[in-house]
């Protein structure tokens, strides 16, 4: 019981068993995903300016513009970003 003892009323031994229950919870969130996995990949943005698409029996072509953020805006972090579905 010494050792529980040292665990739960030292102040070392509650930074350790809180390392280890933030752990085990943040292993609860993380996501896995196994099979039937979805990563989305947009294409270089030079690689597809100014060429023309049909879709829906329509012609469009691509031109990057400028716009103003909004309160909505989406923070860009990194441009190599994976997302998976579970």
């Amino acid at each position: 019981m010494k050792i529980v003892d040292t665990l739960l009323y030292t102040e070392r031994g509650q930074i350790v068993v809180s390392i280890l229950i933030g752990f085990g919870v943040a292993s609860l969130f993380k996501p896995i995903c196994v099979s039937n996995c979805t990563h989305i990949h947009s294409p270089n943005i030079k690689n597809i300016e100014n060429e023309i698409f049909k879709f829906d029996g329509q012609c469009f072509i691509f031109k990057p513009r400028y716009v103003g953020c909004t309160k909505n805006s989406i923070e860009k972090h990194n441009q190599n970003v994976e997302y998976s579905s579970i």
